[in-house]
């Protein structure tokens, strides 16, 4: 099998940077770029933009899935169990007709999340160049 050897005095990276933050520079003007989300995200990710997008993108993971585990609360002291078990069983039964559309939304949810991550990903490439 033959090997090939990448002669590194002949590739000439400034060159090739610098035609590459032409090309960026070239497709901000054109409006390639949405200048109010640059402007956005110029104003709300001072310093180090990739922390702040990070934190956000692990946040819209976190509450992507459809959770009803919160508690049963009922303020009434004479009928609150009563009250308690009727929320119980409504809980149940919106769980079971809903499961469908929920599972939905999560998918959904989860490919909003993954596109996000790509894009915060992208834009890192490109502030890297």
């Amino acid at each position: 099998m033959s090997t090939f050897k990448i002669n590194y005095d002949d590739v000439k990276v400034e060159e090739i940077m610098a035609k590459i933050k032409a090309k960026i520079k070239e497709k901000r003007e054109e409006g390639v770029y949405d200048k109010l989300l640059e402007q956005i995200l110029a104003e709300k990710y001072s310093g180090d933009p990739r922390d702040d997008l990070y934190t956000d993108l692990s946040a819209i993971r976190g509450l992507s899935m459809i959770s009803f585990d919160y508690p049963y609360t009922s303020h009434r002291p004479l009928f609150g169990g009563f009250i308690i078990l009727i929320k119980k069983i409504f809980r149940l039964l919106y769980k079971i007709a809903l499961k469908p559309v929920y599972q939905k939304q999560e998918s959904y949810n989860a490919l909003v999340a993954k596109v996000l991550s790509n894009i915060v990903d992208r834009i890192h490439k490109l502030e890297k160049e």
